[in-house]
């Protein structure tokens, strides 16, 4: 044979070799992830993640970065609670959101 053709095949070889160890490097993390309760999807399955809600200072020219909204509407698209971040399981502070409402 000549040695373009042990070179191609060599080279082929270790490129092979390396794709199958990368794979099997993979599958077998996400599976240990997922047996441990680490990956996203066992911690999410089940649940809706909510939604989240952040407000940026506003600029004014004159007074600088100013902390407050005088206004925000949010519209509901579809049936949502709207719970308090530091208490989710006190009934106090929950309200069930209907669609087509809108939250001030």
């Amino acid at each position: 044979m000549h040695a373009g053709v042990v070179l191609t095949l060599v080279r082929a070889v270790i490129l092979l070799g390396l794709l199958l160890a990368f794979t099997y490097s993979l599958v077998a993390a996400l599976i240990s992830d997922q047996a441990g309760g680490r990956s996203d999807l066992s911690r999410a399955a089940g649940r809706d993640p909510g939604l989240r809600v952040l407000l940026l200072d506003r600029r004014d020219s004159e007074h600088g970065p100013q902390r407050y909204h005088e206004k925000l509407v949010i519209d509901v698209l579809r049936p949502t609670w709207l719970l308090a971040p530091d208490q989710p399981d006190n009934p106090v502070y929950q309200r069930k959101l209907e669609p087509s409402e809108q939250l001030t």
